[in-house]
């Protein structure tokens, strides 16, 4: 994945499941961070590198934030059907 094409997506994305997919979220987290981080642009253009490191934070952010595994009160508890990956700690990510 190209860095302008991923800022384009983090920016784009409105849900979690815009941003990783829901397929294979760890391997699109890890396209992301790979086409972002700041080590891989070399000698890019200052407005791209501020650009990619905002759209990184962004993407860790998310990525490690954790969600809720249901909503709702007490009665009306509802399956949460997007976003990455919760572990069992319950902690939002790849499980380690």
């Amino acid at each position: 994945m190209r860095t302008e094409e991923a800022i384009r997506l983090v920016t784009a994305a409105r849900t979690d499941a815009d941003l990783f997919g829901t397929q294979e979220p760890a391997r699109r987290y890890r396209e992301l961070v790979g086409a972002l981080h700041p080590d891989r642009l070399g000698a890019a253009d200052p407005g791209v590198r501020a650009a990619a490191a905002d759209a990184l934070v962004t993407v860790t952010t998310r990525w490690r934030t954790p969600a809720p595994t249901y909503t709702g009160d007490v009665a009306t508890l509802h399956e949460r059907k997007e976003g990455p990956p919760v572990n069992a700690s319950g902690r939002g990510g790849a499980p380690s």
